[in-house]
């Protein structure tokens, strides 16, 4: 593996702070895009410290990987994520600190199987320290779409239909009066990338009923799935269930 190689981030960098200045829908995919392509620096400890050869680790057969965790000031643990040595060197300035190169999913994978109590990571934990809990985690899986001009996909009903999620949301969607009806479809893209497909008929802030909805769904969804978000108002939207049936109808 290698360690301690040099690594930045700037489009995230970049779309975080944009992000920042202005909180709307297209700064807000294009944060969760980079991060989603993004690299990070995850201290660890390696035991026995392992011998390099060319920047590259060569770890022993019974070498032990111990992931760092970072406790805030209530007590509650998270695994740190930085975007680069800058940022990793206001947390710890020794010239021996071992690191992983991790991704968004690795992150998530061993949050959401953890059994550390971990609470979620954070991201520059002393810079912008921007926490990712497991709900929050999952939800970044969970955004409106944006499909491209030429892009393959393909839309159908669930094979295996997710009920305990769609009741749940019938249950609640109640409490936003502006959503109108809400349709499922299964979507495919790129014929690997497959999520939920959530279409939503509405007449008022998007963005909030998303979020609304994604913290709802996604206690639902298995570890592998996703969820999707479009609104009815967009052609692709309405193109995507003509002909259906709506799960929710006001």
């Amino acid at each position: 593996m290698d360690i301690n190689q040099p690594l930045t981030n700037p489009d995230l960098i970049r779309s975080l702070e944009k992000l920042k200045q202005e909180y709307n829908q297209t700064n807000e995919y294009q944060f969760f895009k980079d991060i989603l392509e993004a690299k990070f620096l995850a201290p660890v400890i390696i035991n026995p410290s392992p011998n390099t050869k060319g920047g590259k680790a060569i770890l022993n057969e019974n070498t032990t990987l111990t992931l760092i965790n970072i406790t805030d000031v209530n007590g509650i643990d998270y695994l740190p994520a930085f975007t680069d040595w800058e940022e990793l060197r206001k947390w710890n300035q020794d010239d021996d600190i071992q690191t992983l190169i991790f991704t968004f999913k690795d992150y998530e994978k061993i949050i959401l199987e953890d059994n550390r109590d971990l609470k979620g990571f954070v991201l520059n934990p002393f810079g912008q320290n921007i926490i990712f809990g497991k709900e929050q985690i999952q939800s970044v899986n969970n955004s409106v779409i944006k499909v491209q001009k030429n892009e393959s996909v393909m839309l159908g009903i669930p094979k295996d239909y997710p009920l305990e999620m769609v009741e749940a949301l019938k249950n609640h969607l109640p409490k936003l009066p502006s959503v109108k009806k809400v349709y499922l479809m299964l979507m495919i893209r790129g014929e690997v990338d497959k999520s939920y497909l959530l279409v939503v008929d509405s007449n008022g802030e998007y963005n909030k009923i998303f979020g609304e909805m994604a913290e709802i769904a996604t206690k639902y969804l298995k570890l592998e799935e996703k969820l999707d978000f479009v609104p009815f108002a967009e052609e692709f939207g309405r193109n995507a269930v003509k002909d259906q049936q709506p799960f929710y109808s006001k």
